[in-house]
């Protein structure tokens, strides 16, 4: 995770989980539609993207054993000079770094 790279879209299916890339021959990956773009929605992403545009991307999870790969888009998450949490191990007590919040339990 973390690892910056350029994507080039698949599909723009609004009823499917996001937009599908292709990283490189054979590997595929994920951009759910909140990382598609600041607004994070199907509409948003349609006026953006084409499909065949190269884009840049950054990895944002990674599953082996289901041979998935999840990616962003997001301008603020690809441009940002913080350090990167890449996983809970990383983070640490009042450490600062861009992301996104995903849910309040």
């Amino acid at each position: 995770p973390g690892m910056p790279l350029t994507a080039t879209i698949l599909t723009l299916d609004e009823d499917g989980p996001g937009l599908m890339v292709s990283v490189a021959e054979r590997v595929k990956g994920l951009v759910p539609w909140v990382h598609a773009t600041e607004l994070g929605t199907p509409a948003s992403a349609r006026k953006k993207f084409k499909v065949g545009q190269q884009v840049p991307g950054r990895v944002w999870s990674v599953d082996p054993e289901r041979h998935r790969l999840a990616l962003t888009l997001k301008p603020g998450l690809l441009t940002s000079k913080l350090p990167l949490i890449t996983s809970p191990a990383a983070a640490a007590v009042g450490a600062k770094a861009h992301g996104m919040v995903t849910g309040i339990k």
